[in-house]
């Protein structure tokens, strides 16, 4: 599959097979992550592999749902490390670059994920109660969870709006 096919075809999957992936490849998605461009190239990402389900339970609590978790055989946490870079903007950004490289790099790999926000400043209890059941110090940050494990449903046609309505040249 070339870059572009992969880019255009990846949908998000929430129903998985119960079944292990294996050490090297939760390898090579975490190597994707890490091959993501950073502002200034500070690298501030973090990633946490979860696959116990007390700890998805509390995930789930926190978000208010997403019950898919529980059968996703792992879910990565992205955060950033503030003490790598202090640019909290820059290091949104440079989490969700990496975030994306994953979901394309599991894909490639036949694996189904999906993207599930954690950062929302407007409701800081859902990051909070997540980065308590991380036991994440108060210098990392989450900003986004991939649940990832070989899919179990065809992924559905995304409509996407007209090529007209999204650009503009040289001006709005």
């Amino acid at each position: 599959m070339d870059a572009l096919e992969c880019i255009n075809s990846r949908r998000s999957i929430r129903k998985y097979k119960n079944k292990t992936i294996p050490s090297g490849i939760v390898r090579k998605l975490i190597i994707a992550g890490m091959n993501a461009p950073s502002a200034y190239n500070s690298q501030p990402w973090i990633f946490i592999l979860i696959k116990n389900q007390k700890t998805k339970n509390i995930i789930i609590e926190a978000k208010g749902g997403s019950q898919f978790i529980m059968k996703a055989p792992l879910i990565i946490a992205c955060c950033y490390d503030e003490n790598k870079s202090p640019d909290k903007y820059h290091n949104i950004e440079n989490v969700s670059l990496a975030a994306e490289n994953i979901l394309l790099a599991a894909h490639v790999l036949r694996l189904g994920a999906c993207y599930i926000g954690a950062f929302d400043p407007e409701n800081l209890k859902v990051e909070k109660k997540i980065s308590e059941a991380l036991n994440l110090p108060k210098n990392v940050h989450l900003v986004s969870l991939i649940s990832i494990g070989y899919p179990d449903e065809l992924p559905k046609s995304k409509k996407m709006k007209k090529y007209s309505e999204v650009i503009r040249i040289e001006h709005y």
